[in-house]
């Protein structure tokens, strides 16, 4: 099950098996990556040609293939920790996260941006 931790005994041996939860991760700079978030999703920023919507890009997307109550997580540029936080939802579970520029206080520029979200990371190669 994606986002747990099992523990297995085999032939006396232990093993730790974690499942990651993250289902997928993509830049999004763009109509065609915008239109790749889910239509629900969409719907909070509204349609592609809304006013300030391209402006506000570009952002780095993380979805989870079981939705999570609360995400604890942290961004690094090529190695470099850049910003971290804990987001939790009052009504409901999310299933998907952004970042831009102002949560993670610097533009998202070329290069490896590393996300990590309660413990499961996804690199999201950018380049010029």
């Amino acid at each position: 099950v994606p986002g747990q931790t099992w523990y297995l005994n085999v032939n006396g041996v232990n093993v730790t098996i974690n499942v990651p939860n993250i289902a997928k991760a993509w830049f999004i700079n763009d109509q065609a990556s915008y239109e790749q978030l889910p239509v629900s999703y969409r719907g909070k920023y509204g349609q592609w040609g809304k006013a300030g919507l391209a402006e506000s890009l570009p952002w780095l997307a993380v979805t989870f293939v079981n939705p999570v109550e609360s995400v604890k997580w942290s961004v690094a540029h090529n190695g470099k920790k850049v910003a971290s936080n804990v987001w939790t939802k009052d009504e409901g579970t999310i299933s998907l996260v952004t970042f831009n520029k102002e949560e993670l206080g610097t533009e998202i520029v070329a290069g490896t941006w590393t996300v990590t979200v309660n413990g499961d990371s996804a690199d999201i190669v950018v380049v010029e």
